[in-house]
């Protein structure tokens, strides 16, 4: 079962008493077409009564208004429910337009931007690992090779050793 919204009322323009039905005190501002947090203010409050709750229970969502200190009926402004209406009313009023939905933004291009990243990233690792790998062949090769050449010296420095005792016995 929904909740009952509860009615807010407020003082938004010096002249009028304002009253809106609503879950919560966001979404009354919202209805109000503030930004401002009069909640905090002081200048909005739930109200209790009868009347406002009445006529604020008979359309939720649409703020409702009548003159100041008069017993009248509240109602709704020209265009009640028409977004654009109800702005004019509020710019009239000299009350700060509420915010404005953030639009949903396309990301695309930025996980379009994020998956090169990601791919050139791993490349690059993939290059690096094969450079290592070929480095270690070279290091193998140069450690066997230094091997070879070192038998090769010493056989051949036994030899001259070898030619040199030879010549001088000879």
């Amino acid at each position: 079962m929904a909740r009952k919204p509860k009615v807010y009322a407020a003082d938004i323009d010096g002249l009028h008493e304002w009253i809106v039905a609503a879950p919560n005190q966001a979404q009354a501002l919202t209805a109000f077409g503030i930004s401002q947090d009069l909640f905090a203010q002081g200048r909005a409050t739930i109200t209790t009564d009868d009347a406002a709750v009445a006529a604020a229970a008979a359309a939720p969502g649409v703020p409702l208004r009548r003159m100041k200190g008069s017993k009248g009926a509240f109602a709704p402004i020209d265009g009640a429910g028409d977004e654009a209406a109800w702005s004019r009313a509020a710019k009239a009023a000299g009350v700060k337009p509420g915010r404005a939905k953030a639009k949903v933004r396309d990301r695309r291009g930025l996980d379009e931007a994020q998956a090169r990243l990601e791919t050139f990233e791993a490349d690059a690792q993939a290059e690096t690992a094969e450079l290592d790998r070929e480095q270690a062949a070279l290091d193998a090769r140069r450690g066997r090779l230094a091997h070879e050449q070192a038998e090769r010296r010493a056989a051949l420095t036994e030899a001259v050793a070898e030619a040199k005792r030879r010549f001088e016995a000879g």
